[in-house]
């Protein structure tokens, strides 16, 4: 009985891990100010990979949103997603993510586990198609937070990882 108390305790207690890790390297600075094109191209936010979750389709919305918003403060001159041209194309991937729900959260707890995501923008030069920069950003909601905050940490997640590559762009500028 005991063994069984042990083993279901570890199997619940590895439901808290996720596979998805920051990045072990440091973002490099853009090769050229980002700031110096008269446009600004947004393609809109793509995914290579999800652990395919309630809360991973609206956790895309949200992070779509964020970064639109915030980029437009930090380039005037971005076009409408969808536009294109010569000037700076900033292409936002999610190579990984594992966003739990509020309903997960309020269920289960901290048994869901943590909420993690990872996203490269590509920033190129459409004239030349040179990358300027491919940093990569990762933010994380550990188990817990999420389950004192009833997915409240897992929210906030999503506006890191945006306000992140927002900085990224503002300090290259």
């Amino acid at each position: 009985m005991k063994a069984f108390a042990l083993i279901a305790v570890v199997g619940m207690l590895a439901g808290c891990t996720t596979q998805i890790h920051a990045p072990q390297e440091g973002n490099q600075p853009s090769t050229e100010k980002l700031g110096n094109f008269p446009a600004v191209f947004l393609v809109p936010l793509a995914i290579d990979r999800a652990e395919g979750v309630a809360g991973d389709a609206q956790a895309l919305q949200r992070i779509d949103a964020e970064l639109a918003g915030c980029l437009g403060k930090v380039f005037p001159n971005i076009q409408p997603k969808g536009a294109v041209g010569n000037g700076l194309r900033i292409e936002p991937v999610i190579t990984d993510l594992k966003k739990v729900s509020t309903g997960e959260r309020f269920f289960v707890g901290a048994f869901a586990g943590s909420s993690a995501v990872l996203m490269k923008v590509s920033f190129t030069n459409t004239a030349t198609k040179a990358v300027l920069a491919d940093p990569i950003f990762y933010s994380k909601a550990s188990a817990m937070s999420g389950a004192w905050t009833i997915g409240g940490n897992d929210t906030k997640m999503l506006s890191r990882i945006a306000a992140n590559a927002c900085e990224y762009a503002a300090a290259n500028k």
